[in-house]
């Protein structure tokens, strides 16, 4: 940062797929891609790289967030599972999302639990990272809306609905 140099760095394993997020994490990058059958760990300092697989027929891995616990979790869409990660070389854990609906993100939330939106109809589950199990399902009042933001208050988490401006 100190000077502002921007070096671009091959990654052949990416296989001209999309970086859809990155996770800095004890000295490595964890990199999604989205529809790839693979997630990368990424060492910069040895520039080397290794493939994690999915545990998912078609998987589609766009997001994860860090957990308060130390850990990863990265939202599985395709058969709606989060999967744990303990560090980053380690093997991802599988948890099935039991509520209807497609799991394409979340977020880590001060009481420690992670948040993701559903949709059809609209709300937002929670995840316990540290039992590693889905624990609840708040419905919308709005059961069409398209829950995108968020933003937490005092304890309140807001979601906005950024189809309908609500």
């Amino acid at each position: 940062l100190r000077t502002a140099e921007v070096v671009q760095i091959p990654v052949p394993e990416m296989g001209q797929r999309p970086i859809y997020q990155a996770f800095a994490w004890e000295g490595r990058l964890v990199l999604t891609l989205g529809d790839a059958p693979f997630y990368l760990v990424y060492d910069p300092a040895r520039r080397t790289c290794i493939r994690r697989e999915i545990p998912a027929s078609r998987p589609i891995v766009w997001y994860g967030t860090k957990t308060p616990n130390g850990k990863v979790v990265l939202f599985e869409r395709t058969e709606s599972k989060a999967l744990v990660l303990d560090g980053p070389d380690a093997e991802p854990r599988a948890i099935a999302c039991p509520f209807e609906g497609q799991l394409a993100g979340g977020w880590a939330m001060s009481d420690g639990c992670l948040y993701s939106p559903l949709s059809d109809p609209a709300r937002i589950v929670q995840f316990d990272p540290v039992k590693e199990r889905f624990i609840d399902e708040n419905r919308s009042p709005f059961p069409e809306a398209a829950l995108g933001g968020r933003h937490e208050h005092g304890g309140i988490l807001y979601a906005w609905d950024t189809a309908g401006g609500r």
